[in-house]
């Protein structure tokens, strides 16, 4: 078991528990997730294929369109949002993304976290609270 400390906004008071999926490259929520499925669609991602329903999704920041902000929120209405976002870099088009259709989320994670072959699949809790997640990974 190991515990990390990230940034998270101040109104974030939640325990969440699922399985991490790491991205080690950027997704584009509009243009490269399914609003349908959740699905990653880009065929030149990492993690093509899988589905962000359900997992921690971990990634360096976020790119593309402001429309990826819709698009979180449009899955998160959908019951099929990511239960958390974990990020190495703060994003404004997620951070929109994640308020408007409460999914949680932190930034400054350490980047151990973005290795895949480490931590992929592995089971975490995160605690967010005061501005701070608490990271346990088992």
């Amino acid at each position: 078991m190991k515990v990390y400390k990230a940034k998270a906004p101040s109104y974030i008071s939640a325990k969440v528990r699922g399985r991490l999926l790491i991205s080690e490259e950027p997704i584009s929520f509009f243009g490269e997730v399914d609003p349908q499925t959740s699905r990653i669609i880009n065929p030149s991602s990492p993690i093509h294929g899988k589905a962000l329903k359900d997992r921690i999704l971990v990634m360096p920041h976020g790119r593309g369109s402001t429309v990826g902000s819709y698009i979180i929120y449009a899955l998160a209405r959908r019951s099929i949002a990511p239960k958390a976002i974990l990020m190495l870099e703060p994003d404004s088009v997620v951070a929109t993304g994640c308020a408007m259709g409460e999914v949680p989320f932190a930034y400054d994670i350490p980047r151990e976290l973005l290795n895949s072959s480490s931590f992929q699949d592995r089971e975490v809790l995160i605690e967010f609270k005061q501005g701070m997640a608490k990271i346990t990974v088992y």
